[in-house]
C-alpha cells in the first residue's frame, strides 16, 4: 500500500503529544443553524468536552434561540456541565 502525504500528516498528527483539533466556533454556528428546527425541545449531550469546547460555548450561547430542554457535557477533568431550562 502506497504512503501519501496525508497518511503522513495525520501519522505525525496521532504521534504527536500536543497535538489537539478543534472545531471553529463559525463552522458550528453555520452548520447548527441550518438544522435550528431540529433542536427544539431536545437535550443535547457533548460527551468528553468541558466548558473550553466550542460546541459547549455555541449550545450555551444558543440555547434558547434552539429551544433546547437541557445541555450535558462531561469531562474528563474538573466539573461536568448541566444546564436545563428554567420552569
Amino acid at each position: 500500500m502506497a504512503c501519501n502525504n496525508k497518511s503522513i500528516t495525520m501519522t505525525k498528527a496521532r504521534l504527536a503529544q500536543e497535538d489537539e483539533l478543534y472545531t471553529r466556533y463559525d463552522t458550528i454556528k453555520r452548520e447548527m443553524l441550518e438544522h435550528k428546527d431540529y433542536f427544539k425541545g431536545k437535550i443535547v449531550y457533548c460527551n468528553c468536552d468541558g466548558e473550553e469546547s466550542n460546541f459547549v460555548k455555541f449550545f450555551m450561547d444558543y440555547f434558547d434561540d434552539l429551544g433546547l430542554k437541557a445541555l450535558y457535557a462531561s469531562c474528563i477533568r474538573g466539573e461536568c456541565l448541566k444546564h436545563t431550562k428554567s420552569g
